[in-house]
C-alpha cells in the first residue's frame, strides 16, 4: 500500500470515527470537566434539578426510526443524569413537568413502556429522595384544558418520595402549583422563620396575569423553580411591584432568599437534546444558613 493511499485512509477514519466519539464520549466527558458545581457547606441541602425530559412517544414517532429515537434520546438522558449523580450527589431531585411527550394521547400500554423507560433513564439512589410535577405535556394546560384524569394518573405513576422528618430540610416550605390551578399545594411546612420555595412547570414571575395575580394573593414564595422554555433564565421581582429582571445565567451565583429579599425564579433548560436548543442541562441547587435569620442559595 502507497503511502498516500495509507494517509487517505487514515484521514478518512479519523472523518469517520471522530465525530462518532466525540458524539458518544467526549462531548459529555468534556462537559463535566466544564462542570462549576456549587460547593455544599455543611448540613446544606443539595437540590437536583430536572426539567422537561419529555420521553419520545411512540406515535409521532413509529416504526424504525422512532425506535432510533428513542433509543438514542433515553440512552444520552441515562448517561448525563449518572454523571450529575455520581459528581453533585444531590439529597433531593425535583422533576419540573414535561416528563412525557405523549402522555396526553397515550395507550395504557404505551404508557407503561414510557414509564419502564423513564425509570431505566432517571435510576434514583436509595439515599434521595424525589418530587414529580405534572407539566401541559403530561397533564394539558396549554393548548388543550386540564385533565382531572390525567393529574390522578400521573400521581400513581409519580408519587413523591419525601422524608418528612429529614432535618436537613427543617427550614424549607414546599409547595407546587399544579398546571391549571393558583392554589399552591403544600407538599411539606417549614419550622418557624423558613423559606418557602414553590415548584412549577411554567414560569411565574415574568407573567402579569390574573391567575399569577391571584396565586401571589394566596402565596408568597420566596423563591420559585420552574422549566417549560428549556432555556436557562432567571426572573428576580420585587415584592411590592410586578415590574422583574430578567437574566440569562453564564456562571455560578450566590442569591440570597428570604421573605425581606426579592422573589427570586429560576428556570432551568431542558434535559434532552431533542427541544431544539443549543444548551442542555440540569440545576444543581445548595441551600443553606448563613446565620440564624439568613439563608442563601448557590447555583
Amino acid at each position: 500500500m502507497s503511502r498516500l493511499n495509507l494517509m487517505k485512509r487514515t484521514i478518512l477514519t479519523f472523518l469517520i470515527v471522530g465525530p462518532l466519539l466525540w458524539s458518544e464520549w467526549l462531548s459529555l466527558e468534556w462537559s463535566t470537566w466544564l462542570w462549576d458545581i456549587p460547593e455544599a457547606r455543611e448540613h446544606s441541602v443539595k437540590i437536583l434539578i430536572v426539567a422537561d425530559p419529555q420521553l419520545i412517544g411512540y406515535q409521532n414517532e413509529p416504526y424504525f426510526v422512532g425506535w432510533i429515537s428513542r433509543w438514542d434520546s433515553d440512552r444520552y438522558m441515562r448517561r448525563s443524569f449518572s454523571k450529575v449523580l455520581s459528581h453533585f450527589e444531590p439529597n433531593l431531585i425535583v422533576f419540573l413537568g414535561d416528563l412525557l411527550d405523549e402522555n396526553i394521547q397515550m395507550t395504557q400500554d404505551e404508557l407503561d413502556l414510557t414509564y419502564k423507560r423513564f425509570l431505566s433513564a432517571f435510576p434514583i439512589p436509595d439515599n434521595a429522595q424525589t418530587i414529580y410535577i405534572p407539566g401541559d405535556n403530561d397533564v394539558g394546560g396549554e393548548n388543550e384544558p386540564v385533565y382531572t384524569h390525567l393529574i390522578e394518573r400521573f400521581a400513581n405513576y409519580f408519587p413523591n418520595m419525601l422524608k418528612l422528618k429529614d432535618k436537613r430540610f427543617e427550614f424549607i416550605e414546599i409547595a407546587e402549583l399544579i398546571m391549571g390551578s393558583y392554589q399552591p399545594e403544600l407538599v411539606k411546612n417549614a419550622s418557624d422563620g423558613g423559606i418557602k420555595l414553590l415548584l412549577a412547570h411554567m414560569p411565574i414571575l415574568r407573567s402579569n396575569s390574573l391567575t399569577n395575580n391571584k396565586l401571589f394573593a394566596n402565596y408568597s414564595p420566596d423563591l420559585i423553580l420552574s422549566g417549560h422554555d428549556h432555556t436557562a433564565e432567571i426572573y428576580i421581582r420585587s415584592r411590592n411591584i410586578s415590574n422583574f429582571d430578567r437574566y440569562v445565567p453564564e456562571k455560578k451565583l450566590r442569591l440570597p432568599i428570604s421573605p425581606d429579599h426579592p422573589i427570586v425564579e429560576l428556570q432551568s433548560p431542558t434535559v434532552s437534546y431533542r427541544m431544539g436548543v443549543p444548551a442542555m442541562g440540569y440545576g444543581a441547587l445548595c441551600y443553606g444558613f448563613l446565620d440564624a435569620i439568613h439563608s442563601y442559595f448557590c447555583i
